[in-house]
């Protein structure tokens, strides 16, 4: 009768014990891959784009447009600027709006030259892991483009080397001017 009872009794704790390790290793499991998919995560490609200034100039014929971007790769992985274009919204009747895209112009000229620390951000630009660059893009929007329309908005737009967009999108926009000493 005894023996019987050991028996059972003993079954019973093994029985425990591997609901027990079972249990653990679930637990184990289940941290193991949550930590995979974070650091996989950490991998996927990703620009994280800030304005740090912007000024326009207004010429008779043009409006010559200067944002200061600064771009953050916060990824394990290395990526690249591939594009920076400027969308500019406007409306040609109103609301009938349309977007024009304008790519970024490679050269300054003679603009905006009080500008402090004045370096163009040019495309492709490489942006390492867990990196920050910083420039000026500039773009010229023709007046004839606009067509006496409008601007209803703005969006600075980087394209990283994926094919992956991100933007941001400018409310003000400081006039630079001959009488104007920007800081």
């Amino acid at each position: 009768m005894w023996g019987s009872n050991w028996a059972d009794i003993a079954t019973v704790a093994i029985a425990f014990l591997a609901l027990i390790v079972s249990a653990s290793s679930f637990a184990v499991s289940f941290w193991a891959a949550r930590l995979a998919k974070k650091q996989e995560d950490r991998k996927r490609p990703e620009l994280v784009a800030s304005l740090v200034n912007s000024y326009v100039e207004f010429k008779p014929d043009e409006r010559i447009f200067a944002f200061l971007l600064s771009i953050c790769n916060p990824s394990d992985s290395d990526n690249s600027v591939a594009a920076v274009a400027l969308r500019v919204t406007y409306d040609v009747k109103p609301g009938h709006p349309v977007t024009v895209q304008l790519p970024s112009s490679t050269t300054r000229g003679d603009r905006f030259s009080r500008l402090k620390d004045f370096n163009l951000l040019g495309s492709p630009s490489r942006v390492d892991a867990h990196q920050t660059v910083q420039g000026w893009c500039m773009f010229r929007l023709p007046e004839t483009v606009l067509s006496g329309g409008s601007i209803e908005g703005y969006s600075v737009v980087v394209t990283d080397s994926h094919g992956m967009e991100v933007g941001v999108k400018p409310i003000l926009i400081q006039e630079y001017a001959d009488g104007t000493i920007p800081a």
